[in-house]
């Protein structure tokens, strides 16, 4: 899966309701577009949950190279010095952040991205992990690829807290859930599938994909060929880096993207 990133930072998290249009504002017109531009940041994609599974509202899953772009000058300049759109965001969302390292991926003869992702997070008994990785590199993500799914990554947590594994499914869209080859597969559990159910605690939710509005990630390529209606300014890539401080007037960090720009940019 050349196309995707071997490390991969996962946001999750829920946002109070009256502050849901200026978190999706704020996240694409700014948070993505000053990330996207550095080097090593592949690409992104944002979600919300399906509805099919109890769990976190938003998901944000942002493609890097390596880890090694988490060290870069740029990266911690944006976290030590967080903009005034930024903070007040915060204030009314409540976000987990997560680093994890690929360790096995598979994918079919069809495309590599669909509209929609399931995601596991997932903790295994001591003593187990090495039956844990069998079990889902042989059976259960080949199982998968049969009915239906596009792809499918597992990952090792690295950084941040909560589940030690991370699962992400590439899937056409959420209806795929609910096929009867899905249904049926469910309902008929492998012998090794059983025994290993005691021995794993897994947590599973469906998303839609929200950001860029089509399949696919927002990317910086993306960003330098957009083409805006007249009347709007294209976005510099440049412009979404954070400035230093005192750097103009107020210690600005870049330019935001217009509401209508972005807008425009989110139908690409």
């Amino acid at each position: 899966m050349a196309e995707l990133g071997n490390v991969v930072i996962l946001i999750a998290g829920e946002v109070e309701p009256a502050w849901e249009e200026d978190f999706h504002r704020w996240y694409n017109q700014e948070h993505l577009a000053q990330r996207i531009v550095l080097p090593g940041f592949l690409g992104a994609r944002r979600y919300v949950n399906s509805g099919d599974f109890a769990g976190p509202t938003h998901l944000t899953i942002n493609e890097l190279e390596s880890d090694a772009v988490l060290q870069s000058g740029a990266y911690l300049e944006m976290g030590r010095h967080p903009t005034a759109w930024t903070r007040r965001v915060r204030e009314h969302a409540k976000l987990t952040r997560g680093v994890y390292r690929r360790i096995f991926s598979i994918r079919g003869p069809g495309p590599l991205l669909g509209q929609a992702l399931s995601v596991v997070w997932a903790d295994v008994q001591p003593g187990w992990e090495q039956e844990f990785h069998h079990w889902y590199d042989r059976e259960h993500l080949p199982e998968r690829m049969e009915v239906g799914y596009l792809g499918a990554r597992r990952f090792e947590r690295v950084e941040g807290t909560g589940q030690q594994y991370l699962v992400v499914y590439e899937l056409p869209d959420e209806r795929i859930i609910h096929t009867p080859a899905y249904r049926e597969l469910m309902a008929n559990p492998s012998e090794w599938t059983r025994r290993m159910q005691g021995h794993m605690q897994l947590k599973r939710a469906v998303y839609r994909q929200v950001f860029p509005a089509q399949r696919g990630l927002f990317t910086r390529a993306i960003l330098n060929a957009w083409q805006p209606p007249e009347g709007l300014t294209a976005p510099s890539p440049q412009s979404a880096l954070v400035g230093r401080r005192g750097r103009g007037q107020g210690g600005a960090r870049g330019r935001k993207l217009s509401t209508g720009a972005m807008d425009s940019l989110a139908q690409m």
